[in-house]
Formats: C-alpha cells, sequence, structure tokens
C-alpha cells in the first residue's frame, strides 16, 4: 500500500515573514521606519509570537534591525552599503554568465527570452510590480545557468535587498525604460554567444543600477529637507 505525503499546512511564522518581505520589498514598509511586534500583530491579524520570529527571521537576512535597548526597525542603507552589494553583485553574475556561456546557450537564451516578453508585456500594461518582479527573475535566469550552488547562495544574501531597492529606484520612468532596453540587449548578446561583451554590458547594466539606488536616495533626503 502507498500513502500520499501530507503537506504541511504553512505557519503563522511563515506567513507573517513572507508578507513583512514582501512589505519590505515592495514599500509598503519604508526603509528606516520603526516597527512594533504589537503594531505588527494588530494588522496582520495574529499574536506577537509568530511576528517575533518573523522578524527575526528576517534579522538574519539583513532585512530589520532589532535594538533590545530601542526600537525595531526596517533597514536603513547608506552609500557604502549600495557601493559594496554593486561590486558583490558584478562578481557573481559575471561567473555566472560566463559558466552560462560555457553550457548551453541555446536554452540560456531561450529561458531569457520568455522573461524578456513578459517583461515588454508588463511595461506597456503599465504594471510595475510585475515589470520588477521579472526583472529579478531574469537576474535569477543567469544565476540558474551559472550551474553553480555556491553563487546561488551567495545571491540569496542580497537579493532582497537588491528586490526593495529596485522598487525604489524603479519609480522614475526613464530608470525603468532603459532597463528594458539593457535587458533586450544582454538577450541579443546571448544569442550571438557573445561572452565578453554579454560580460562587459552586464557589468555596466549593475552600475547604473547602482547609480539609480544613490539617485533614489539623494531624492528622499532633498524631500526629507524640504519637509523641515
Amino acid at each position: 500500500m502507498k500513502l500520499d505525503r501530507l503537506n504541511r499546512p504553512e505557519s503563522l511564522t511563515d506567513m507573517a515573514y513572507r508578507e513583512l518581505r514582501a512589505a519590505i520589498v515592495d514599500g509598503r514598509l519604508k526603509l528606516g521606519d520603526q516597527v512594533s511586534e504589537l503594531r505588527l500583530s494588530q494588522m496582520l491579524g495574529i499574536s506577537k509570537t509568530p511576528v517575533r520570529e518573523a522578524l527575526l527571521a528576517l534579522k538574519r537576512e539583513g532585512l530589520v534591525v532589532i535594538d533590545p535597548q530601542r526600537a525595531t526597525s526596517i533597514f536603513h542603507i547608506d552609500e557604502t552599503e549600495i557601493e559594496s552589494i554593486r561590486a558583490f553583485r558584478e562578481l557573481l553574475e559575471e561567473q555566472a554568465a560566463r559558466n552560462a556561456f560555457a553550457g548551453d546557450t541555446v536554452a540560456f537564451a531561450r529561458s531569457i527570452g520568455t522573461v524578456m516578453e513578459k517583461m515588454s508585456a508588463a511595461l506597456e500594461s503599465g504594471d510595475r510590480t510585475e515589470y520588477r518582479l521579472l526583472d529579478a527573475e531574469f537576474h535569477d535566469v543567469i544565476l540558474s545557468y551559472g550551474n553553480n550552488p555556491y553563487l546561488t547562495a551567495a545571491y540569496n544574501l542580497i537579493a532582497t535587498k537588491i528586490g526593495a531597492l529596485r522598487t525604489r529606484a524603479q519609480d522614475f520612468d526613464n530608470v525603468v525604460n532603459n532597463s528594458l532596453k539593457t535587458h533586450a540587449r544582454l538577450h541579443s548578446l546571448i544569442e550571438s554567444g557573445d561572452v565578453e561583451q554579454f560580460c562587459k554590458l552586464l557589468r555596466l547594466h549593475i552600475d547604473n543600477t547602482g547609480n539609480d539606488y544613490l539617485k533614489w536616495m539623494t531624492s528622499q533626503k532633498e524631500e526629507a529637507a524640504e519637509i523641515t
């Protein structure tokens, strides 16, 4: 006799973690904002215990800062950390890309092409949220075809922070339009098999993305100065 394996229902902690993580990425929770277990538990309609456990998990990802002497807050990022993220991305994504070009480039190009089609459709429909998710998927494909689980694991250390920054930076129309053009060019370079030009453009793309984050930070500082 064979029995079907039972699926364990998702715990309240996992549900709270997923929702809070999504709120940080999509901007519902602002960077640097203070949060309380009580308020979050009331908003989520659950007790404080799973919220506390979810916040601890988010702390391990660097997404929240828990200070026993002060309030818990969403992570705050500065210029130095943005530069560190940019350098780290370049190392990981370029190596993954070189690995991918050494493998099945036809399948690689096809997978990237599928994402590109969805990105174009999302932008045409004005769905910025979907576009941002697909932007992340584009880079995930590069990592997956890099065929090195350690590269992927290392990238996952910063993936959520990148997603949170992407949400903020892509509020500007020119950023999104330039992003789509660059991703399309990267796709064409996979199809042509030009690994050196691909890596060169990928580095430039990551540099430009870092600059977009810095411009967003400058805009936030200017808005705060106007308010005060």
